[in-house]
This record gives C-alpha cells, structure tokens and sequence, in this order.
C-alpha cells in the first residue's frame, strides 16, 4: 500500500518508517517555522510584504497563491533572479535583533532540515506539493535562492523520479540560473507529464525562454518556437481553447521569437515582431487562458515594443509607445503598474522629458513601496534624481539623493 497523502500544513504525516526499516521524523522548514512564528507575534511594525509573504510560507500545503505583495518569484517566465525578497527579509531583521536572533537559531539547521525533507519525499512521507511550495515560499519569503537551488538539485538528482510537472517546474527554475542544462532536462520532464494542452504550451514556453535567456541557444529556441505555433494551431483546430487563446499563444510565440532577433542585433525586425505580437493578442473571448496572465502578457508585450523601437533608434516613437503603455495598464492590470511606471520614467528622462519621468516616479514609488522591491524602489528614485537635476532643481535632487541610501525598505514617501 502507498503511504498516505500528507494533508497538514507541515507537509508530511507524524512520523513513519521508510521501506529500509529507518524512521522517518516529520520536520517544519527553518523558513515556515519562521513564518508561523513571526506571524504569532506583534506584525504592525514590519513591513507588509513581508506579513503577506510570511502568511503564505506559513501553509506550505496550500497551492503557491500570487498577490501584488506576495508574487511567485520563482515561476516568474523571464527567468530572472530577484533580489528584493531578501532585501526585504534582511534589512527588516537587520531592524529588530529579537527576529534576528530567532532566524539565526532555526537557520543553523537549515542544511540538514533541506536533506531530511528530500529523504522524506523519497519514501512518500512529504507530497511534491509540498516541496514545490517549498521551493517556492524560501524564495518569496526569505529570498534564498541559494537553499531553493540546494532542495531543488537535490530532488532533481534523486533516487525518487519527479512525478509532478509543478514540482518539475518550479525545480526547473530554481536551477535555471546556475545549471540552465539541468533545468531544460527538467521541463523536458515536466513536458512528458502534462497531457493538457495548454499546460504542455506553457512548459514549452518556459523551455523556450530558457533557451533564448540562458543558453542563447537561436536553432534550437527557432525549432521549439515552431513546434509551439503548430501546438496552438491545433488546439484551436480541436477546439480545445477559443481562437482568442490561440492567439494570445501565438503572441506569446512572436514575443519570443522578436526576442531572439534582439539578439542577433536584427532590430527592425524585432519591432515588426513585437508589433504583430500586440496587435494580434486580443482583448477578451479568452477560456483556457485567464484574464490576468492575457493582461500580464499583454503588458509586457507593449513595453517590449518600446524597448524594441528604442533599441532600433526610434526613440520618439519608444516613448509615445511607452507613455500609452502606462496609462492601458493603469486601466488593465494593476499588477503590472509599478514596472510600468518606472520603465516610462526612466524612457522619459533619456529623452529629457524631465517634468513627465518625475510625475511617473512619484506615482511609482508609492506602488513599489507597497510591493516591498527595494531594489525597484531605489532605481526609481534614482530616476527622479536625474530628473530633478534636469529640471534644474539641484538642492532638491541632492536632498532625495542623500535620503535615498538611509531609507532602503521604502519607510517614507521621498520623491
């Protein structure tokens, strides 16, 4: 008989003994037994995204959720590596010793925690679920990405085969910046487990994108882009998505494949790609596809085109490209506003459009104080210094770049 689900919070059931007769305790992760225990205590002071981070470590069972202060960093499709979770985690530790002196006690074993929870999940003891969670919250909560690559080399190298394309993924991307090889090996798995059409499109995605961002392998990033197109042409033809998801699948493919000829320096037509990208990602009518990844999508499909133009020396056209870019996500996807915003300011100021990047940072800086980024907030800032000076107020602009390095996690409203 298989040994039970796990179904509490923890991850795994009391105890149990392993099929080689050695007893297998049930553990807490350092980073949930952190989050349960902060989350028991006084929370008014600490920074909100940091609250909304601990409230999802906390239920490590639970489905990842996805939240403006609590985003999924980890399957983030542009495969980058974020720095702000633990600038976060950090700097509001480096404000209270009591926290600081708690995570250092439970962060002592954390190595041996990450070994004994791989070896449960080895004899059944602890769901892929789990671990995917797992994997997940140390990187939104605690920021270490360095303990998600440890667990997810672990678990990819194990004796246990991966029988769950989230665990595949989310494995895949905590390794996607140190072993890019490893982690295509990994959403090749996880390609192989999902049977669901649009599932097995958006793994495809990600192998793309990882191709293109990471290997900068073009042959075979062209190969999966096509391969990606014939897979949304027939989920239309089987009418297994509406023809809008269809055509946000082939935007997705384009926004990709403009990506590659950015690469290979091919800039005007990287814009005439991205330009047929936006035009053809639809409004509405989507099924299969929901209504916040069409309008992230969509969002970054429009800052791509500016960016695009930019690049090919269009610059007038880049920035009334990234100005409408702003005010449509403004109106459609508040997810998106804060990046948005600062991308439009920092375009605005390289066309000295001093007073328009100022308003777009002070509007910005709110936003990114509320996300808990950091590293976002200060670049922002940094923006409006520059255009302050532009506009010739030098005492104000070397006030706010003084204030700058002395409030890190956002305390005050400086722009």
């Amino acid at each position: 008989m298989a040994p039970p689900e796990p179904t509490g919070a923890g991850g795994g059931v009391p105890g149990g003994v392993d099929p080689r007769g050695l007893t297998v305790k049930q553990i807490v992760l350092p980073h949930v037994a952190f989050a349960r225990d902060m989350l028991a205590g006084e929370t008014d002071r600490l920074p909100y995204p940091l609250v909304r981070r601990a409230q999802v470590a906390a239920l490590p069972a639970l489905p990842m959720g996805d939240s403006i202060e609590a985003p999924s960093y980890l399957m983030d499709l542009g495969l980058r590596r974020w720095p702000d979770p633990k600038r976060v985690f950090e700097g509001t530790l480096a404000a209270n010793r009591s926290l600081a002196e708690r995570w250092r006690r439970l962060a002592e074993r954390q190595d041996d925690a990450v070994v004994m929870r791989v070896r449960q999940w080895e004899v059944g003891h602890c769901s892929s679920q789990t671990i995917s969670a797992d994997l997940e919250t140390m990187v939104q909560f605690t920021g270490d990405q360095a303990m998600a690559s440890m667990l997810a080399g672990a678990i990819g190298s194990s004796v246990r085969e991966i029988d769950s394309p989230r665990l595949a993924v989310a494995c895949a991307a905590a390794l996607c910046s140190e072993q890019p090889k490893t982690s295509m090996k990994l959403l090749s798995q996880a390609s192989a487990l999902v049977t669901d059409p649009v599932s097995k499109f958006l793994v495809g995605l990600r192998l793309a994108a990882l191709s293109i961002k990471r290997l900068k392998d073009h042959d075979l990033a062209y190969s999966l882009l096509k391969q990606l197109s014939t897979m949304g042409v027939a989920a239309v033809a089987g009418h297994v998505v509406s023809e809008s998801d269809g055509h946000a699948m082939r935007a997705l493919v384009l926004n990709l494949q403009a990506l590659v000829e950015v690469q290979k320096g091919q800039m005007l037509d990287a814009v005439a790609t991205m330009d047929k990208a936006a035009t053809i990602m639809p409004p509405d009518g989507f099924v299969r596809v929901t209504r916040d990844m069409a309008d992230r999508y969509r969002s970054q499909v429009r800052a791509n085109v500016a960016q695009a133009l930019w690049l090919a020396g269009q610059e007038s056209k880049a920035v009334a490209r990234i100005n409408e870019h702003s005010s449509i996500t403004r109106r459609e996807h508040p997810y998106s506003l804060s990046e948005a915003l600062t991308v439009a300011a920092f375009f605005n100021e390289l066309a000295r459009g001093h007073t328009l990047a100022l308003s777009y940072c002070h509007e910005a800086e709110r936003l990114l104080v509320r996300e808990g980024a950091p590293g976002r907030l200060a670049n922002c800032r940094r923006i409006a210094v520059v255009a302050l000076n532009g506009m010739g107020k030098t005492a104000r602009a070397q006030k706010l770049a003084r204030a700058i390095p002395k409030d890190p996690m956002g305390e005050r409203i400086l722009v």
